[in-house]
This record gives structure tokens, sequence and C-alpha cells, in this order.
């Protein structure tokens, strides 16, 4: 027999994990903000990211020599970061 998922006790039950979910919405999207607000403009691309994309093949045969100095995060870097920027924008509007 397998047990009704509400009445296994995590997080107290079907109706702690409801009232207990938004809460956690806030916290993330609060604690996220504040990362935000602190490294959006070290994650705004350049055209050192640009000729970075373009020469991706020496970034994978590990010749960073030819590479231009990109500062802090590198393109895929900058992307994850404004992808999950974005998409916490979504979580947090569409519940």
């Amino acid at each position: 027999l397998d047990p009704d998922p509400d009445e296994l006790g995590t997080l107290g039950g079907g109706q702690a994990t409801r009232a207990i979910h938004p809460w956690f919405g806030v916290a993330l999207i609060v604690s996220f903000a504040l990362l935000f607000v602190r490294f959006w403009r070290l994650n705004i691309p350049n055209k050192d990211d640009v000729e970075w994309s373009k020469r991706i093949g020496d970034v994978v045969t590990n010749r960073e020599d030819r590479l231009p100095e990109l500062g802090k995060y590198n393109v895929g870097q900058k992307g994850v970061f404004w992808g999950q920027s974005a998409l916490i924008l979504i979580m947090f509007f569409t519940g």
C-alpha cells in the first residue's frame, strides 16, 4: 500500500506545505534581488564578449593567450546570470 503524500508529514503535510510555499517564494525573490543589485553591472555584455565567443575554439583547446581579457565573468557565466534572472521573475509572477 502506497501512503498518501499528504499523510507522510513532510513539512507537516499538505496544509503546512501550502502555507509555507509562498514564504519560500518571497525569500527566493528577496535574496535573488539582493544578489542581482550587487552583480548586474559585472554581467553586462560588451564587445570583448563577442570576440571571446568567436574564439570559442581557443577556449576549448586552452589557448587563453589568444583570448581578450573579459573581466570577472565570461559570456557563459553572463548568460546564466541573465537567464536565471529571467526565469526567477517568470516563476515569481506565475507562481
